[in-house]
């Protein structure tokens, strides 16, 4: 029987051009767990290797399995048919990436700012009232409010107005 290599679209076969260009063939493993990974790379649907199944060279990283269940090259890795991911797809994934954390890092800075305005309000309420009321108007809003958090918003129930010290000076 002719060995040619089991996975789709490979259409290496054993003969004088495959061993010209240093192509290998390789039987599927008896061992099963190594067998199995083998069988699961290889993906074809309602598919069992048997005795006349082989996966050449080509599917392997440096051109041999090994027998390290961590090594990349327990099972073959190397298929024409999967898509190769470009520099386009490493690009939107690191600029996904970046959107993530900085969506955390104001999420976190909101946080921080809210438990900071009510540790001073706490801090106001227990040490006296050394503090008075500013009414000079319109104070910045909250830049934390605007942005949108994954988090549980904090919400307080209490309002308190904005306070300044009092220098003791009128």
């Amino acid at each position: 029987m002719v060995k040619c290599c089991c996975v789709y679209k490979c259409r290496n076969v054993c003969n004088s051009e495959a061993r010209a260009k240093g192509v290998s063939f390789f039987r599927f493993p008896k061992d099963k767990r190594k067998r199995r990974a083998w069988t699961n790379a290889v993906n074809r649907d309602k598919w069992t290797p048997n005795e006349h199944s082989w996966i050449c060279s080509d599917h392997f990283v440096e051109g041999w399995h090994g027998d390290d269940p961590g090594d990349e090259n327990y099972a073959p890795t190397l298929f024409s048919y999967k898509k190769k991911r470009t520099e386009d797809d490493f690009d939107r994934e690191q600029r996904r990436l970046d959107r993530e954390t900085i969506r955390e890092r104001l999420c976190s800075e909101k946080v921080n700012m809210e438990r900071e305005k009510a540790h001073l309000e706490f801090s106001v309420l227990v040490h006296g009232s050394y503090c008075k009321i500013d009414d000079s108007g319109d104070h910045d809003q909250d830049i934390a409010a605007a942005v949108p958090c994954a988090y549980h918003e904090i919400t307080d129930d209490v309002d308190v107005p904005i306070m300044t010290c009092d220098s003791g000076k009128s």
